[in-house]
């Protein structure tokens, strides 16, 4: 009786420590997620960062060819504000 005791003893020791070894590796591949998430998190913020800075820029240029247009607009509105005054003079004399 006592041998068959020891035996069931010794296969809950081996079940036990193959139950901890388990759970230790769990544990660790958890800690390695969490590690990677930390990372893909911040490499994330920086792309975001330069994204936005990138975009910045871009939305400036645009904002100066829009500016550049419409300069372009009113120097053409008073070029034929002349011309038609021109015409209106040389058709009154």
């Amino acid at each position: 009786m006592r041998a068959l005791w020891e035996t069931d003893q010794k296969e809950w020791q081996v079940r036990i420590r193959k139950e901890m070894t388990r759970i230790i590796m769990l544990f660790m591949m958890e800690k390695e997620e969490i590690r990677m998430a930390r990372i893909l998190k911040t490499k994330r913020k920086k792309l975001e960062a330069e994204m936005n800075e990138k975009l910045k820029v871009i939305r400036e240029k645009e904002k100066e060819k829009e500016k550049e247009k419409e300069q372009e607009r009113r120097e053409t509105r008073k070029e034929k504000k002349k011309r038609n005054k021109k015409e209106k003079g040389k058709k009154t004399e």
